[in-house]
């Protein structure tokens, strides 16, 4: 099954969006927290899904019949599936199996022929996001998004409900719900238990937020009123909910039912159903972010995944079959690393104090309270390791076959990466080194109890150890009790000094390194700590295998530095840490950027991991990795930044005559003092917008730009009147994430294996296109040696450098920033995302191969040049400009950096008709920043071009914009 709204979600830009379909602010949710890039760009996709839904297909407006919210429902399955499935794709029968769900769904959905269309369940969006990448918080700024859609009037004012499995959850999300209440600029959110929904909406209950939030267990959405059970027809409302859904499947035999009742609830409005495993078809064809724990690891933002062979089978039949040696033998290997990753860290924090995370040990057990149960029998090792009761040799049996393991099998499960062993660190370890970093001690020593004041927990220390150091291990099951009376006789007990709660506080107790459980902690809990995971008698049920997901999504998460959570090796690319920084540690990171684990049954576990590498939509879709090219000349890849200042002249407002008029009529009856109060204006603000109202000049009138709703309109109107322009600031060297989309290609399983077959074929490190007459040349001037003559000349006669396939075109030039580029002779092909697809770009690349053929070319009078594809999706790279009262980013389809002697030229090129939108807005916020200037860079002398690529003879007032010879790109005078 493909991922099929995420498509039709990149192919609109949200830069054309209309005013009225803009959120003032995608990034920051808190005073405390920012987005993440994938957060954003989920928030930012739900916004263009939900303008085709309810702008595109059809304009929604206010008091609408139900049956144009019908027509889109067919219309968006109709584009979703049209190439993609069949017409009777997700249509639900009568059948002996299904006939309670037909009927059921025949109450509230017409069938047809006794068959219910699919397109009556296609108004949903799933969110496929990993275990610890915040779903909770883009669930919350959709909150705001569709609240904000709701006060513009582009879509219907239904009320929300939010679903999650667990009480856990539900406090998690009131807890970032008052963390973001908290920052003044956001609405205030409202969580309100659902039971109150009706005297909510017949006024007999206090409304005290912005945006009212109905809340409930998903688990106890039932067809029955009870305690706490709810029949969901007494919450109905119509259908008119935006349904907010949690991982609100718990898979047990209830489950199918209760997602009946949520397409039930959600009928007249929609669905956004976030989770890290999905399985149901339609939920992978509506996934509107694909993120799941393969593409958050593959992207940066977690630890690489490790599964060592070494197994917990000792654990699995008790003392039948193994003897006390394997326990031993197996519980020393996970110390054994937790003792070398923390050395890792210490070589860290000598060299910057700022970096990574303390790392820790998670041991997740099936039983708890058995007499022999998995958590039983691994603290009696501990102890045992501890008090140095193990056999003599067995520590060195451990490390040797450990080290031998992942010397001979280092790769990790997503990534094409190893595990490196620093060799000077591991082979030097001793027990003494495991007393040291695992039970804080200098030696060996017996455990002694400490109890907080939390009943679900226990903390154990060494009385060896320094006694005012935190504990080595904690406890959290679900009762604390049982476990003293059955498992802790004759132990020292003392009390927390502190009387708090340790594992709330786990992130900052660096002394505690190994957090021994169950399944009562692994939801909600945010930490970078975890780098060793033990999975004892956990199987390879469906049960299990969420369990192993949701878990290894809270262990992947990684911070190296402060607000920065991607691998280092990321950070570098993207220029937030120095080569000089990596290079310090780098010797040492890889352990912090790895998760190892260790399982009862290490097949189960792989073939979980598998199912997480091969789930859903990545049978359908795969990589193609693309490289950068090694011949770039780094320090002429220059972009501009940007920075706001004062304007000079403000631009005329737009706005629709009629909303003109109410814009007007409002301000009339307004007194200044009201307007000040209400808007938080200063007078001169309000004098200022008196005037634009009052004289024509400051005003616009554009029919496009329709304002429904006052209070928008003056948020709108006060904001235009306090804006900034936009001034160039300088320029800096490109970095990996200002062009990405090369990393991003995809490709159709079915033809990837000959698509990747062409790359490992063509050359990729290119050399100099030279000719043998040129090398020669080259050579009698003495700027090659007779070595490098002969390597140049072997790559001119011998590379690949293009090839074909289907439509496909790979070419592998020197001077392109990645290698091959790729272009489709098909307009918008469907089998590879990310390429030259459009006709005008391809026109373009195909006259530019064509033009650089020539012996005679003006290329060949650079010092240097290069160019790049940009894709507007994925990339950084603009041109602000300002239209119809915002500011946006023109984002042109290649940049090409120019170098002769000492002048440096960027040329930005947007290949395209004049009949192409908003071209001449953007033609002038080029004009406005850049025509005429000459900007300095070092030595270099920097200008920037703008040129419009056309065939067709172009006359008017921007015609010296546009070119048709190719020739005219590469002249520095034009």
């Amino acid at each position: 099954m493909k991922i099929l709204l995420e498509q039709l979600a990149e192919d609109i830009n949200l830069e054309e969006l209309p005013d009225t379909w803009s959120f003032h602010d995608y990034v920051h949710f808190s005073n405390e927290k920012n987005l993440f890039d994938y957060q954003i760009d989920a928030i930012e996709k739900t916004m263009k899904a939900l303008y085709y839904f309810y702008q595109q297909i059809e304009d929604y407006e206010p008091g609408e019949k139900p049956f144009v919210h019908e027509r889109r429902k067919k219309e968006l399955f109709q584009r979703l599936t049209v190439k993609n499935l069949s017409p009777q794709a997700f249509d639900l029968k009568r059948t002996k199996k299904d006939s309670w769900k037909y009927d059921l769904y025949s109450s509230y959905f017409t069938p047809e022929k006794d068959v219910i269309k699919g397109h009556h369940f296609i108004n949903r969006m799933s969110y496929w996001m990993a275990t610890g990448s915040g779903k909770s918080l883009v669930i919350i700024k959709l909150f705001a998004m569709l609240d904000r859609l709701i006060k513009n009037k582009e879509i219907p004012a239904h009320d929300f409900l939010f679903l999650a499995p667990s009480e856990d959850l539900i406090n998690q999300t009131k807890q970032l719900v008052d963390e973001f209440n908290r920052k003044s600029d956001n609405p205030y959110i409202e969580m309100i238990n659902l039971k109150e929904f009706n005297d909510y909406k017949t006024n007999q209950r206090i409304r005290l937020g912005e945006i009212p939030i109905f809340y409930y267990r998903s688990d106890l959405i039932s067809d029955e009123q009870k305690e706490s059970l709810v029949d969901y027809r007494e919450y109905d409302n119509n259908g008119n909910w935006f349904l907010f859904l949690d991982e609100a499947h718990k898979g047990d035999k209830d489950d199918s039912k209760r997602q009946t009742y949520y397409s039930i609830l959600s009928r007249n409005g929609m669905s956004f159903n976030f989770s890290a495993t999905f399985t149901d078809e339609l939920d992978i064809a509506t996934t509107v972010k694909d993120f799941k724990l393969s593409n958050f690891i593959k992207s940066g933002y977690g630890k690489n995944m490790y599964v060592t062979n070494a197994q917990y089978t000792s654990f699995s039949k008790k003392d039948d079959d193994f003897t006390e040696l394997d326990k031993q033998k197996i519980v020393l290997k996970s110390l054994l690393l937790l003792a070398y990753v923390k050395k890792c860290y210490r070589k860290i924090k000598e060299i910057d104090a700022s970096m990574y995370h303390s790392p820790l040990m998670i041991t997740l057990v099936q039983s708890v309270n058995k007499v022999k149960s998995d958590l039983v029998l691994f603290f009696r090792e501990l102890e045992k390791i501890a008090s140095n009761q193990i056999d003599e040799g067995i520590f060195q049996v451990a490390k040797e076959e450990l080290y031998k393991e992942i010397l001979q099998h280092p790769n990790y499960e997503f990534n094409n990466g190893n595990v490196a062993i620093n060799h000077d660190i591991f082979a030097v370890l001793q027990m003494s080194d495991i007393w040291q970093e695992v039970f804080n001690s200098k030696g060996q020593g017996s455990i002694e109890v400490i109890t907080s004041n939390d009943k679900k927990e226990l903390a154990f220390r060494l009385k060896s150890s320094d006694q005012t150091s935190s504990p080595f291990a904690l406890i959290k099951i679900g009762d604390i009790g049982p476990w003293i009376k059955d498992h802790l006789s004759g132990y020292e007990f003392i009390k927390s000094i502190s009387q708090k709660n340790y594992f709330s506080r786990l992130n900052n107790s660096e002394d505690i390194n190994i957090l021994l459980g169950s399944r009562a902690f692994y939801e909600g809990w945010d930490s970078t700590r975890p780098n060793i995971l033990n999975y004892i008698n956990i199987g390879a049920s469906d049960a299990a295998k969420k369990y192993v997901m949701q878990s290894a999504g809270r262990g992947v998460r990684i911070e190296p530095i402060e607000s920065e959570r991607k691998r280092l090796s990321h950070l570098v690319l993207k220029g937030v840490v120095s080569e000089e920084q990596y290079r310090a540690v780098e010797n040492y990171a890889n352990a912090l950027e790895t998760l190892f684990i260790f399982a009862t049954n290490k097949s189960a576990i792989r073939e979980i991991v598998k199912g997480i590498r091969e789930e859903g939509p990545s049978q359908e879709w795969k990589d193609v990795k693309l490289k950068r090219n090694e011949n770039l000349a780094d320090d002429m890849l220059l972009i501009p930044t940007y920075t706001n200042q004062t304007f000079t002249q403000l631009p005329p407002f737009r706005l629709a005559k009629k909303s003109f008029t109410m814009l007007q009529q409002y301000i009339h009856s307004m007194s200044n003092h009201l307007l000040m109060i209400k808007y938080v204006l200063t007078e001169d603000e309000v004098n200022r917008i008196r005037k634009m109202v009052q004289e024509p000049n400051h005003v616009i009138l554009d029919e496009q730009m329709l304002y429904k709703d006052i209070t928008l309109l003056m948020e709108r109107l006060t904001s235009h009147i306090s804006m900034k322009e936009k001034v160039v600031e300088g320029f800096r060297m490109v970095n990996e994430d200002d062009i990405q989309h090369y990393r991003s290609l995809k490709v159709e399983e079915d033809s990837w294996e000959d698509i990747q077959q062409i790359m490992n074929e063509i050359e990729t490190n290119n050399s100099p296109d030279y000719t043998k007459e040129e090398l020669i040349e080259k050579q009698k001037a003495g700027e090659i040696s007779i070595e490098d003559f002969a390597v140049l000349f072997e790559k001119s006669m011998s590379p690949k450098r293009e090839a074909k396939y289907r439509d496909l075109h790979f070419k592998s030039s020197s001077h392109h920033y990645y290698v091959p580029y790729i272009y489709s002779d098909v307009e918008e092909q469907s089998y590879m995302k990310h390429i030259i697809d459009v006709e005008s770009e391809v026109t373009f690349i195909k006259n530019l191969e064509k033009y650089l053929s020539d012996d005679y070319n003006a290329a060949k009078e650079l010092d240097q040049w290069f160019f790049s594809k940009l894709d507007e999706n994925l990339d950084n790279i603009f041109i602000p400009y300002f239209d119809n009262n915002k500011w946006k980013k023109f984002k042109p389809d290649f940049l090409f950096w120019l170098k002769k002697d000492n002048h440096l030229k960027l040329v930005f090129v947007d290949p395209k008709g004049q009949q192409y939108s908003s071209y001449q807005s953007k033609v002038e916020g080029y004009s406005k920043l850049f025509e005429n200037q000459i900007f300095q860079y070092g030595d270099l002398t920097v200008t920037v071009d703008l040129k419009l690529y056309n065939q067709e003879p172009i006359t008017g007032r921007y015609a010296q914009y546009w070119f048709r010879e190719i020739e005219d790109l590469f002249q520095f005078n034009k």
